[in-house]
């Protein structure tokens, strides 16, 4: 009975077809150690850091420099000052075989820094039609917030990966529910249910520094709250004192605030979603009745 390659191998021996003469494995908690003695690596040679003297390899290495190698190690890799291959490891290319390292490698991005973050994201990778639409949008610098903001547009079938692209849909899904805005449409569950709801709720304190006071947690209804009295306060030239605590004081943000809101209401696929929640806002703020105090000008 054959037995199956393990699902790692291709991403290895594809070190080797790019011309990587030396790669180096540092298998940390061991959990391949067992699987690497029966690697089929089609030409190259299995070194054991842990069973073979590091003095040997030297010479191994040094003796047929045209030779393929494949270094491995369970342990984690030493320190620059205690380690005895590092001429040879600054001109190889390092391997991983765990999920977060394959999935780094996967999605073609730079930094390792990132495995652990890629980790705390597994409940999101595991699908992998999530992966192929998340793919479209990554940049191999991309840092850990850049992954969480495409992830979430991913999650909510945005049209692009930028903030203003996640609200809108998130905002026009509420609206298809029936503008109820104490509701929780799908995009959010979806969200929740990938643990990435405090990042969603990171990136609306970002773009438009909206967070609840202390003990309170944040929602749909106090972030439209926000975006659109805050852009009914700067229309108008004033705050109503009724008004004032859902203001967002942050200039720059509050300009972030009335740019979306001004895109929302002017998009051809987007206004009718804007007209059902900003009338189901003013109708429980009560807007209409400070109208009447307003001049014509500020009206116009």
């Amino acid at each position: 009975m054959t037995t199956a390659s393990p699902a790692f191998l291709p991403a290895l021996l594809r070190l080797f077809e790019e011309g990587h003469k030396l790669v180096f494995w540092n298998d940390a908690e061991g959990e391949f150690v067992q699987e690497v003695e029966r690697l089929e690596l089609n030409g190259a040679a299995l070194i054991r850091l842990d069973q073979t003297p590091l003095l040997r390899v030297k010479l191994m290495l040094e003796s047929e420099p045209s030779a393929n190698w494949l270094l491995y190690s369970p342990t984690e890799v030493p320190e620059p000052t205690a380690d005895w291959l590092l001429d040879a490891r600054v001109r190889a290319k390092p391997f991983s075989a765990d999920t977060a390292s394959m999935q780094l490698d996967d999605l073609g991005l730079a930094s390792h820094a990132l495995r652990h973050h890629l980790k705390l994201r597994a409940k999101f990778l595991r699908a992998k039609d999530r992966v192929e639409r998340l793919k479209r949008w990554v940049d191999p610098q991309d840092t850990a917030a850049d992954l969480d903001r495409k992830m979430l547009a991913v999650l909510a079938r945005a049209d692009t990966p930028d903030a203003a692209g996640i609200f809108l849909r998130v905002f026009s899904a509420l609206a298809a529910d029936g503008a109820d805005l104490g509701g929780i449409p799908k995009a959010l569950t979806d969200m929740a249910s990938n643990e990435l709801e405090v990042a969603f709720w990171s990136l609306a304190e970002l773009e438009f520094g909206y967070r609840e006071p202390a003990g309170e947690s944040p929602s749909l209804r106090g972030l439209l709250y926000r975006l659109l009295v805050t852009d009914f306060a700067g229309a108008i030239g004033s705050t109503p004192p009724s008004l004032s605590s859902f203001v967002i004081t942050d200039r720059i943000r509050a300009a972030h605030a009335c740019v979306f809101a001004s895109r929302w209401r002017s998009d051809m696929a987007n206004y009718a979603s804007y007209d059902k929640l900003a009338s189901a806002v003013a109708e429980e703020l009560h807007i209409t009745p400070l109208l009447g105090s307003l001049h014509a000008d500020q009206l116009a």
